[in-house]
Protein backbone atom coordinates (compact mmCIF):
# COMPACT_ATOMS: atom_id res chain seq x y z
CA UNK A 1 0.00 0.00 0.00
CA UNK A 2 2.76 2.43 0.89
CA UNK A 3 4.49 1.80 -2.44
CA UNK A 4 1.21 2.28 -4.31
CA UNK A 5 0.49 5.58 -2.53
CA UNK A 6 3.98 6.93 -3.01
CA UNK A 7 4.43 5.90 -6.65
CA UNK A 8 1.28 5.04 -8.57
CA UNK A 9 -1.42 6.99 -6.76
CA UNK A 10 0.11 10.41 -7.45
CA UNK A 11 0.58 9.55 -11.14
CA UNK A 12 -2.97 8.17 -11.46
CA UNK A 13 -4.41 11.22 -9.74
CA UNK A 14 -2.43 13.61 -11.93
CA UNK A 15 -3.47 11.73 -15.08
CA UNK A 16 -7.15 11.89 -14.14
CA UNK A 17 -7.19 15.66 -13.59
CA UNK A 18 -7.48 18.06 -16.53
CA UNK A 19 -4.40 20.27 -16.92
CA UNK A 20 -4.83 23.75 -15.46
CA UNK A 21 -5.32 26.48 -18.07
CA UNK A 22 -1.97 28.04 -17.24
CA UNK A 23 0.07 24.95 -16.37
CA UNK A 24 3.35 26.71 -17.00
CA UNK A 25 2.58 29.23 -14.27
CA UNK A 26 2.15 26.54 -11.64
CA UNK A 27 5.05 24.25 -12.39
CA UNK A 28 7.39 26.46 -14.40
CA UNK A 29 8.61 23.46 -16.42
CA UNK A 30 8.94 25.30 -19.73
CA UNK A 31 10.64 28.29 -18.13
CA UNK A 32 13.08 26.18 -16.13
CA UNK A 33 14.16 24.13 -19.13
CA UNK A 34 15.00 27.37 -20.96
CA UNK A 35 16.92 28.73 -17.96
CA UNK A 36 14.34 31.45 -17.29
CA UNK A 37 13.31 32.55 -13.82
CA UNK A 38 9.62 33.53 -13.60
CA UNK A 39 9.12 36.82 -11.72
CA UNK A 40 5.39 37.36 -12.20
CA UNK A 41 2.43 36.22 -14.26
CA UNK A 42 -0.93 37.53 -15.42
CA UNK A 43 -3.74 35.57 -17.05
CA UNK A 44 -5.22 37.15 -20.18
CA UNK A 45 -8.90 37.02 -21.10
CA UNK A 46 -8.15 34.90 -24.21
CA UNK A 47 -6.67 32.07 -22.10
CA UNK A 48 -3.03 32.96 -22.69
CA UNK A 49 -0.57 33.80 -19.94
CA UNK A 50 1.97 36.63 -19.89
CA UNK A 51 5.03 36.00 -17.74
CA UNK A 52 7.69 38.44 -16.63
CA UNK A 53 10.93 36.42 -16.57
CA UNK A 54 14.66 36.88 -16.11
CA UNK A 55 17.44 35.08 -17.94
CA UNK A 56 21.15 35.92 -17.61
CA UNK A 57 20.32 39.18 -15.82
CA UNK A 58 17.89 40.43 -18.48
CA UNK A 59 14.11 40.66 -18.11
CA UNK A 60 11.51 39.96 -20.78
CA UNK A 61 7.76 39.60 -21.15
CA UNK A 62 6.90 36.14 -22.47
CA UNK A 63 3.50 35.33 -23.97
CA UNK A 64 2.41 31.67 -23.66
CA UNK A 65 -0.58 29.89 -25.11
CA UNK A 66 -1.43 26.22 -25.56
CA UNK A 67 1.72 25.23 -23.63
CA UNK A 68 4.21 26.98 -25.91
CA UNK A 69 5.91 30.35 -25.95
CA UNK A 70 4.35 32.51 -28.65
CA UNK A 71 6.35 35.69 -28.14
CA UNK A 72 9.29 37.09 -26.18
CA UNK A 73 9.72 40.84 -25.77
CA UNK A 74 12.94 41.99 -24.06
CA UNK A 75 12.97 44.86 -21.59
CA UNK A 76 15.81 47.37 -21.39
CA UNK A 77 16.05 47.53 -17.61
CA UNK A 78 17.31 44.40 -15.84
CA UNK A 79 15.31 45.44 -12.78
CA UNK A 80 16.71 45.61 -9.28
CA UNK A 81 14.23 43.22 -7.70
CA UNK A 82 13.59 39.53 -8.23
CA UNK A 83 9.87 39.95 -7.55
CA UNK A 84 7.21 40.55 -10.15
CA UNK A 85 5.21 43.23 -8.33
CA UNK A 86 5.80 45.80 -11.08
CA UNK A 87 3.93 43.53 -13.56
CA UNK A 88 0.14 43.76 -13.89
CA UNK A 89 -2.77 44.19 -16.30
CA UNK A 90 -3.72 47.56 -17.79
CA UNK A 91 -7.36 48.76 -17.60
CA UNK A 92 -8.04 47.18 -21.00
CA UNK A 93 -6.58 43.80 -19.95
CA UNK A 94 -3.13 44.05 -21.54
CA UNK A 95 0.05 43.13 -19.65
CA UNK A 96 1.85 46.18 -18.23
CA UNK A 97 5.34 46.31 -16.75
CA UNK A 98 7.53 49.11 -15.41
CA UNK A 99 10.75 49.55 -17.43
CA UNK A 100 13.18 52.51 -17.43
CA UNK A 101 10.89 55.40 -16.61
CA UNK A 102 7.89 54.12 -18.56
CA UNK A 103 4.98 51.73 -18.29
CA UNK A 104 5.32 49.23 -21.15
CA UNK A 105 1.98 47.82 -22.36
CA UNK A 106 1.69 44.86 -24.72
CA UNK A 107 -0.23 45.89 -27.86
CA UNK A 108 -0.18 44.51 -31.40
CA UNK A 109 2.76 42.21 -30.72
CA UNK A 110 5.07 44.84 -29.24
CA UNK A 111 5.60 46.79 -26.05
CA UNK A 112 4.26 50.35 -26.27
CA UNK A 113 5.70 52.88 -23.82
CA UNK A 114 3.70 55.23 -21.64
CA UNK A 115 6.51 57.57 -20.46
CA UNK A 116 6.40 58.83 -16.87
CA UNK A 117 7.56 62.39 -16.19
CA UNK A 118 9.30 62.98 -13.95
CA UNK A 119 10.78 59.51 -14.01
CA UNK A 120 10.92 57.75 -10.62
CA UNK A 121 14.21 58.35 -8.84
CA UNK A 122 13.64 55.39 -6.53
CA UNK A 123 13.32 51.70 -7.47
CA UNK A 124 9.79 50.70 -8.48
CA UNK A 125 8.66 47.53 -6.69
CA UNK A 126 4.92 47.42 -7.45
CA UNK A 127 2.57 48.62 -10.16
CA UNK A 128 -1.18 49.07 -10.54
CA UNK A 129 -2.06 50.28 -14.04
CA UNK A 130 -5.48 51.82 -13.44
CA UNK A 131 -7.95 53.94 -15.43
CA UNK A 132 -6.92 57.12 -13.57
CA UNK A 133 -3.25 56.57 -14.41
CA UNK A 134 -0.62 54.18 -13.12
CA UNK A 135 0.12 53.86 -9.42
CA UNK A 136 3.69 52.92 -8.54
CA UNK A 137 4.97 51.50 -5.29
CA UNK A 138 8.49 52.79 -4.72
CA UNK A 139 11.22 51.54 -2.42
CA UNK A 140 12.11 53.63 0.57
CA UNK A 141 12.05 53.73 4.33
CA UNK A 142 9.09 53.81 4.41
CA UNK A 143 7.77 52.80 0.96
CA UNK A 144 5.48 55.23 -0.83
CA UNK A 145 2.71 55.15 -3.46
CA UNK A 146 2.86 57.56 -6.40
CA UNK A 147 0.13 58.18 -8.98
CA UNK A 148 0.85 59.51 -12.46
CA UNK A 149 -2.10 61.35 -13.96
CA UNK A 150 -2.87 61.28 -17.71
CA UNK A 151 -1.44 64.83 -18.03
CA UNK A 152 1.91 63.58 -16.70
CA UNK A 153 1.77 64.95 -13.17
CA UNK A 154 3.14 62.84 -10.34
CA UNK A 155 1.74 63.07 -6.86
CA UNK A 156 2.30 61.11 -3.70
CA UNK A 157 -0.81 59.20 -2.68
CA UNK A 158 0.53 58.07 0.66
CA UNK A 159 3.60 57.11 2.62
CA UNK A 160 3.31 53.62 4.12
CA UNK A 161 4.89 53.75 7.59
CA UNK A 162 5.34 50.40 9.25
CA UNK A 163 6.05 48.56 5.99
CA UNK A 164 9.55 47.45 5.10
CA UNK A 165 8.78 46.27 1.57
CA UNK A 166 6.01 46.74 -0.96
CA UNK A 167 5.65 43.81 -3.36
CA UNK A 168 2.26 44.22 -4.98
CA UNK A 169 -0.74 46.46 -5.52
CA UNK A 170 -4.33 45.67 -6.44
CA UNK A 171 -7.52 47.67 -6.88
CA UNK A 172 -9.75 47.98 -3.87
CA UNK A 173 -13.32 49.20 -3.41
CA UNK A 174 -14.06 52.47 -5.21
CA UNK A 175 -10.74 53.98 -6.19
CA UNK A 176 -8.82 52.51 -3.26
CA UNK A 177 -5.42 50.90 -3.80
CA UNK A 178 -4.58 47.86 -1.69
CA UNK A 179 -0.89 47.33 -0.91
Amino acid sequence: RRAYLSQKYAAELAASLPPPPAKIVYDGTILRTEGRIPLGAVALSDGRVAILSRQHGLRSVELYGEGTRQMSLPLRDPGEFQGGGAFTLSPDGRPSVYDQGAIQRLADGSLQALPLYPSPERPVTALLDGPDGPVLGVKGQPPELWRYTPDGQRRSITVLPGLRYLWGLMPGPGKAVLA
